[in-house]
């Protein structure tokens, strides 16, 4: 791989990282319809790196409640919530641990991935019509969540966008836009940190016999994340600044049928 793709591809993950749209699909689609070589799972973990980092620093106010609620327990709402986040995140490290093979082999199938965003964008354009859209965030419960936490697996298929099958069950659940879409920025934070610590366990563990060119990947990756951090930074506060009130909108989804 090349600066330039990486580059690319970086502007790929910035952009659709915050929309229901499976960013990871375009990390595979993009090297194919440009006939590059394709970058791996590693690669497209690594490049999450830099949207964890602004998902972060813009709600670090967020995070610094429901980590003092999460140490008195379930005494207060936000307690409560940091966790059911924690307890959600859950069954996406199990699974994506257990699939890791499929994940980097057969699951990176074009055709695979163009049924898939299909699918997700039909079943979101449903659950936007049809959810209750009653329950705020603080009011969530605990089998919701973890039923969140459990859709959210999916997104180890590529075309199965993690903010859209979360948005698709919460609002299945009676949750409200805003709701489902800030608890998916939560959950992320969980979910990515889980992976990218298993990430480098694997780049620890073949450290003795790494070759010259994956020292260099390596490289690539941490200024790829560096850059994504601050481009992520601006999309989050483009989507915060609508107040999450489009972010379960299927609009951009059915984008995604109407090109496949």
């Amino acid at each position: 791989m090349t600066l330039w793709q990486a580059i690319v591809l970086g502007l790929v993950q910035g952009m659709g990282e915050f929309l229901p749209i499976s960013s990871s699909a375009h990390l595979v689609l993009i090297p194919w319809i440009c006939n590059w070589p394709d970058p791996g799972l590693t690669f497209d973990i690594a490049l999450h790196v830099g949207t964890l980092v602004s998902v972060v620093a813009y709600f670090w106010r967020d995070w610094l409640q429901l980590v003092r609620g999460g140490l008195k327990g379930f005494k207060t709402p936000e307690g409560k919530l940091f966790w059911f986040i924690v307890a959600a995140s859950i069954p996406g490290a199990g699974i994506g641990f257990l699939l890791e093979h499929k994940a980097e082999t057969v699951f990176r199938s074009p055709a695979l991935i163009a049924v898939m965003l299909i699918v997700m964008g039909i079943l979101l354009l449903l659950a936007d019509r049809k959810g209750a859209k009653v329950t705020g965030l603080i009011g969530i419960r605990f089998a919701t969540s973890f039923c969140i936490g459990i859709s959210q697996a999916l997104a180890i298929i590529p075309g199965v966008s993690r903010s859209g099958v979360t948005m698709t069950t919460g609002l299945f659940a009676g949750l409200t836009r805003e709701a489902t879409a800030r608890f998916s920025f939560l959950l992320r934070v969980f979910q990515e940190t889980t992976t990218l610590s298993f990430l480098h366990w694997r780049f620890d563990r073949g450290r003795a016999a790494m070759s010259a060119r994956v020292e260099n990947e390596k490289v690539i990756l941490k200024n790829e994340s560096q850059n994504l951090t601050t481009m992520s930074l601006y999309a989050i506060n483009f989507i915060h600044n609508t107040r999450f009130r489009e972010m379960a909108c299927p609009s951009s989804l059915a984008i995604e049928v109407v090109l496949w």
